[in-house]
């Protein structure tokens, strides 16, 4: 029998049965492991700038004395000690052998212990690595506050840049990182590879990866264009999506924010209108899954009145417009909510817009509805936009959403609209590199530059551009039709920027047809134990204690040490879909999912006594957190609705590994409303050596 190379007890199950009916059975376990065997003693993930001391445990399960030699092979890392140390095991004992290093700025560390003796030999790689081949992730800490900047040249000509750097910045770490687009079908590739590797693994975040993709399929197909790429990718999102549809739609139709959470309308609403695009791009699934959930958005729908809440009129555009795509338009509903559009957002008048749009281009509604946009738009120097008169967090809302489905409105209805351009040109220059602030931001976008792209035909690039930093050309590019859905990304290191006076970047073309985009930004690197907490309407504090005494805060703790980490947070205002991340130590483990949450003001249906053994009057709270997750790096707590007041959050990790770690900032704040957020502060944190092996 082959087994695995593993260092397992296996038991070994025979049974037998003769032709007249004798049985018989026996168990035997047997151990697979190896005469020299190497386990190492590595973190899970790293943080640049951790000096950490790795370790390997060698066993001689020889009946002699073996002399071996201990090899770790790195890279990713200084080393600071011998690579290779030799050390006399005796029999059927053991030995451990460190290292100590320090983890530089690279994407990934690749680590390999062996052990070489006379007559045998073992090597392994770090058994819980996660990165590619076995290699082991690096995190880094970028400063909130990065410096930007976007715009795009429709002819020929140039635009000069300044970039200075921020005082107090690591400048050995960092970089400055440029987007050369020559249209807008490559600006809105690299944006599908943002929504793709989006870390959080909601349901909406689900649905984010696919719709866009359907929307520029379906585009593409209509210029004739064949892009195999982006339909394998379409395909694989499809087929993710519909599996996690599928297993985790709730009895009643819809889906909650996460799977197991309470059915959510605007979830199901939007993720009905996902399934509808699908099939309307050709794409085929079980139909029932769709007909339940527009069952359930219909249990939500309520007649429009003039006591109506403006969040609630808007969430009832919305369903009017994915009903209507669904060809199910209620025209009394669509009626009522026109004539109360003076108090809709923006974004809900353009989803009119586009629903009276479908059913007939010549209804009178529509020439109100763009009137009523297009005087609202705000011009600048960077574009044109829309600014709601309030936030609208229970239906996503944001400016750069709003500005995108507007977007997506008028190009539908008034694709000869003079703002047009200028919508497009703010649009890219509020970019984030590849991406706008949220997923939803991002999506939309995506699907008003689009539906913008069709009607311009951007596709047909001939030009060439050139880009200098510091009067030297660092880009030389010629556009093609084949080449002009071809982005470039440059990166500088900050170490090769100018520290005490402005940096120049010049962005030119040459004549011809196109448009050429472009952003940089500037990713600058803060000591961790430097970075000072910030509160932007969430405040979060961090603070670690011994397990059994949660009076002495902690900076330094012993392997094998049990830390309760207690966040607290205090929210200035009720926020609808609230994440917080806390990152741990790299040299330690969460050892226990089940969180203790307390609020001194909450009220909720689920009353929760939170007992503290030193003051049995601790906290009377409610339970409002939904869902909770334990990653190797970090801890991540959500919850779709959190009432404004203080919560404490508090849960275990296990000291695992000696050295000292850069701990990054706790970050809470509002999933599609970014600009709410808070910070920690950033800790450095000591794991002493315990109890060796």
């Amino acid at each position: 029998i082959d087994l695995p190379d593993n260092l397992t007890t296996w038991k070994l199950d025979a049974r037998a049965v003769t032709l007249d009916t004798d049985v018989g059975q026996t168990t035997t376990e047997i151990v697979t492991t190896l005469p020299l065997l190497i386990r190492p003693v590595a973190p899970r993930f790293f943080v640049v700038g951790d000096k950490v001391q790795l370790a390997a445990v060698v066993n001689n399960n020889t009946t002699e004395a073996q002399t071996v030699q201990v090899i770790l092979e790195s890279s990713g890392v200084t080393l600071e000690s011998e690579a290779t140390q030799t050390v006399t095991i005796e029999p059927a004992a053991r030995a451990r052998i460190e290292w100590n290093v320090v983890a530089e700025d690279l994407p990934f560390i690749d680590l390999t212990f062996g052990v070489i003796g006379a007559d045998y030999s073992d090597a392994v790689k770090p058994t819980l690595a996660t990165g590619p081949d076995g290699t082991i992730p690096v995190y880094r800490y970028t400063a909130p506050d990065t410096v930007g900047t976007a715009g795009l040249l429709m002819d020929a000509g140039s635009r000069t840049e300044g970039i200075s750097l921020p005082t107090r910045i690591d400048t050995s770490r960092g970089e400055l990182t440029i987007h050369l687009d020559p249209s807008l079908a490559a600006t809105l590739t690299d944006s599908f590879d943002y929504l793709q590797n989006y870390p959080h693994q909601c349901i909406e975040q689900t649905i984010s990866r696919f719709l866009p993709n359907i929307v520029t399929y379906a585009a593409l197909k209509n210029l004739g264009i064949q892009d195999p790429e982006l339909e394998a990718n379409l395909f694989v999102a499809l087929e993710q999506a519909l599996e996690k549809l599928t297993t985790q739609q709730n009895p009643d139709g819809g889906w909650g924010w996460f799977g197991g959470m309470e059915s959510n309308p605007l979830v199901t609403a939007y993720s009905a209108l996902s399934l509808i695009e699908a099939r309307e791009a050709g794409l085929t699934y079980d139909a029932n899954m769709l007909s339940r959930a527009l069952n359930f958005v219909q249990s939500d729908v309520q007649a429009v009145t003039i006591n109506s809440d403006t969040w609630q009129l808007n969430r009832q555009a919305f369903y009017a417009y994915v009903f209507a795509r669904d060809g199910q338009a209620d025209l009394s509903q669509l009626t009522s909510l026109y004539d109360q559009r003076l108090r809709l957002s923006y974004m809900a008048r353009a989803y009119l817009l586009m629903v009276y749009q479908q059913l007939n281009p010549n209804a009178p509604e529509i020439a109100d509805l763009v009137s009523d946009l297009t005087n609202a738009a705000f011009l600048s120097a960077t574009g044109a936009h829309w600014e709601e008169e309030n936030d609208d967090w229970w239906n996503w809302g944001s400016n750069t959403r709003t500005t995108a489905v507007v977007l997506a409105a008028l190009v539908q209805a008034r694709p000869d609209n003079e703002l047009l351009p200028n919508v497009v040109r703010w649009l890219m220059v509020a970019r984030e590199g590849d991406h706008w602030q949220s997923t939803q931001e991002t999506v939309w976008a995506i699907i008003g530059l689009t539906k913008w792209m069709v009607h311009t035909g951007e596709l047909q690039g001939n030009y060439e551009y050139t880009t200098d930093l510091n009067a030297e050309n660092i880009a030389d590019t010629t556009v093609t039709p084949d080449t002009v859905r071809e982005g470039q990304v440059l990166r500088i290191a900050v170490s090769d920027l100018l520290q005490d006076e402005l940096n120049r970047l010049v962005v030119g073309r040459g004549e011809g047809e196109g448009v050429l985009y472009y952003t940089a930004h500037l990713n600058v690197r803060l000591p961790v134990d430097a970075v000072e907490p910030v509160s932007k309407g969430i405040t979060v504090t961090r603070q670690y204690f011994l397990e059994g005494d949660p009076e002495t805060p902690i900076t330094s703790a012993k392997v094998g040490d049990i830390i309760t980490v207690r966040l607290t947070i205090t929210l200035s205002e009720d926020i609808y879909y609230f994440v917080l991340e806390d990152p741990i130590p790299a040299g330690t483990e969460g050892v226990d999912t089940s969180l203790l949450t307390t609020s001194q003001r909450a009220e909720g249906p689920d009353l929760q006594i939170v007992w503290d053994d030193y003051d049995p009057f601790w906290y009377w709270g409610w339970w409002w957190f939904d869902r909770t997750e334990l990653r190797d790096e970090q801890t991540n707590l959500y919850a779709d609705y959190l009432p404004d007041g203080t919560y404490t959050y508090t849960y275990q990790i296990r000291a695992s590994v000696a050295g000292e770690f850069q701990t990054i900032p706790s970050h809470a704040y509002a999933f599609y409303f970014p600009e709410v957020f808070g910070t920690s502060n950033g800790t450095l944190f000591t794991v002493e050596e315990g109890e060796t092996e």
